[in-house]
C-alpha cells in the first residue's frame, strides 16, 4: 500500500512539472512568433481627412467646389504587427485632384499614400462625388474683434487694418449669406496684447454663424493698434444761432459724459473738467433735429469706442416773447443745456 501511495505522489509531481514546462514552452513560442516571426496583420483607420489639389485650376476657370459627399475616408492598412501597431490616421494621406473637371457633378477617384512598409488594402469610399459650380465673388470690409481680457481701464486705438476690404469667393449661395468678415485678435490672459497681429479672416452670416466654403483674396489680415488709457469726462453742449421765427430752443438731449482715450495718461489728466463739442447751429430750424457731435480734441486724444458717434437732439417750442430776449438763460443764443 505504501508503495502505491509513493507511485501516486511521483505521478502528481511529474504532472506539475510537465504543466510548468508546457506553460514556459508556450510563452517562449509565442514570444518567438511575435518578436522574431512578426506576422502580418491589418488595422482599420477612420476619419482620415481628404486633401484637395487643383483648387487654383478651378479658380482660374471661374469655378469652385460646392459640395463633396464626404470629407473623410476609412482605410484598411496592412503590415507587420510591430509596424501596424504604431500607425495612426494622421500618417495616411488621402487626396483628390480636381484639375480639369467641369461644372456639375463629378465622380473623382481617391488616392491614398501610406508610410514605408505599410500597404493600403482597402479604401472606403474609393471615389468621391464632387459638385462644382460657378465661382461668385464679393468684397467685404474687415471687422476687428478682441478675444480675452483687455487690461483694466484700457482699449485699443489707432487701429489699422490691412487690407481694409477683402475679396471673398464661393458658391452663389455661400457668398450671398456672408454678412461680415471678421478677424479676432487674441488678448493674453495676463492682460497684455500684441500690437501687431496676422490673423486669419472668417466669414459670418447675419446670425453670427460661420459661413463655410468661403475663400479669401489673401490668407491673413494685418492688424496694428495701440493700447490706450480711458477717462470719462463731463460733457457740456451748447447751441448757437436763432431758430425759425416764433420758436426758441426748448431742450437739448445729450449724454452727460463722454469717454475719451489716449496712449498718454497725462494728456487725459490735463483735460478740463468739462469738454464741449462744436456749438450746435440751430439757425432757421423749426423742428426737432439730431446732431452728431463734433469735437476739437487735444493732440493724441480720441473718442473711445463706447462714445463713438455720440449725438444730441435739439427740440423747439413756441417763443411767447417773440422779438425779446429770452428770460431763460438756458435757451439763449449759445445756451448751455447739459453738463
Amino acid at each position: 500500500m505504501a508503495c502505491l501511495k509513493g507511485m501516486q505522489a511521483d505521478m502528481l509531481s511529474n504532472n506539475k512539472f510537465n504543466i510548468i514546462i508546457s506553460v514556459v514552452a508556450a510563452i517562449v513560442i509565442w514570444g518567438y512568433v511575435v518578436l522574431a516571426v512578426n506576422p502580418s496583420t491589418t488595422k482599420t483607420l477612420s476619419n482620415i481627412p481628404i486633401e484637395i489639389s487643383g483648387i487654383d485650376d478651378l479658380t482660374n476657370r471661374g469655378l469652385v467646389i460646392a459640395s463633396m459627399d464626404t470629407e473623410t475616408v476609412t482605410v484598411v492598412a496592412e503590415g507587420t504587427r510591430s509596424d501596424i501597431y504604431e500607425i495612426t490616421p494622421m500618417e495616411i494621406l488621402a487626396k483628390i485632384d480636381v484639375t480639369g473637371y467641369p461644372q456639375g457633378r463629378n465622380e473623382i477617384s481617391l488616392t491614398t499614400t501610406a508610410p514605408d512598409k505599410i500597404n493600403i488594402e482597402d479604401t472606403r469610399p474609393e471615389k468621391l462625388s464632387v459638385t462644382i459650380e460657378k465661382l461668385y465673388k464679393d468684397t467685404k470690409p474687415v471687422e476687428v474683434s478682441y478675444k480675452g481680457t483687455m487690461p483694466s481701464g484700457m482699449e485699443p486705438g489707432n487701429v489699422e487694418v490691412l487690407p481694409k476690404n477683402i475679396e471673398i469667393g464661393g458658391t452663389k449661395d455661400a457668398v450671398e449669406r456672408v454678412n461680415s468678415v471678421r478677424v479676432d485678435v487674441q488678448v493674453k490672459d495676463d492682460g497684455e496684447a500684441e500690437e501687431h497681429a496676422e490673423v486669419y479672416p472668417v466669414a459670418y452670416d447675419s446670425l453670427g454663424k460661420q459661413v463655410l466654403g468661403i475663400s479669401f483674396s489673401q490668407e491673413t489680415v494685418a492688424v496694428n493698434f495701440k493700447l490706450m488709457y480711458l477717462k470719462e469726462v463731463d460733457l457740456s453742449v451748447k447751441t448757437k444761432g436763432t431758430p425759425d421765427t416764433g420758436l426758441k430752443v426748448a431742450s437739448v438731449d445729450a449724454p452727460n459724459t463722454i469717454w475719451l482715450k489716449s496712449t498718454d495718461k497725462n494728456a487725459l489728466n490735463d483735460l478740463d473738467k468739462f469738454i464741449s463739442p462744436e456749438d450746435l447751429d440751430v439757425t432757421g430750424l423749426n423742428e426737432k433735429k439730431e446732431f452728431v457731435l463734433k469735437f476739437n480734441l487735444p493732440s493724441g486724444v480720441y473718442i473711445a469706442k463706447s462714445s463713438s458717434g455720440i449725438k444730441a437732439t435739439v427740440d423747439f417750442e413756441k417763443d411767447s416773447f417773440v422779438g425779446a430776449a429770452s428770460e431763460d438763460p438756458n435757451v439763449s443764443d449759445g445756451a448751455v443745456t447739459t453738463g
